[in-house]
């Protein structure tokens, strides 16, 4: 008998859930408000990516450690087209939101949306930001 765990790092919380493969009956449920965000420039949001990391192994220290044992799979969402990454050591950069504003800031939305098949690319959507991270790189 596995479980399954959710992760869901939302704008203002982190929460987790973890369900019975099985049954399909809830196990655990906890969620906390996580407070990572920065202070940035104007039109850039961001939140602290170690924070983030913390606050999920915070949740998870609530939960029973017999639970904990039987996860067997792990889905994670995160918010609307936030960008976050990890290397394979678990190190993270800070998470940008979905609010950020940084291409239009930079003056480059309107390129990307020049790109054939990104017409429709605003401001805070993921492959927007990688673009904008990409070109600074």
């Amino acid at each position: 008998m596995g479980f399954s765990l959710g992760v869901d790092i939302g704008t203002t919380k982190i929460a987790c859930i973890v369900v019975n493969n099985e049954n399909k009956e809830i196990q655990f449920v906890k969620s906390i408000d996580h407070n990572a965000g920065i202070k940035c420039v104007d039109g850039y949001f961001e939140q602290k990516g170690e924070i983030l990391i913390n606050k999920i192994v915070e949740i998870m220290d609530c939960c029973n450690k017999e639970i904990r044992d039987k996860v067997t799979s792990i889905g994670v969402s995160g918010q609307m087209h936030g960008v976050i990454e990890w290397d394979k050591n678990g190190t993270s950069s800070n998470l940008i939101t979905w609010q950020d504003q940084r291409a239009s800031i930079k003056g480059k939305l309107f390129e990307i949306q020049k790109i054939k098949g990104c017409e429709e690319l605003k401001n805070g959507f993921a492959f927007t930001t990688l673009k904008i991270l990409n070109d600074e790189n």
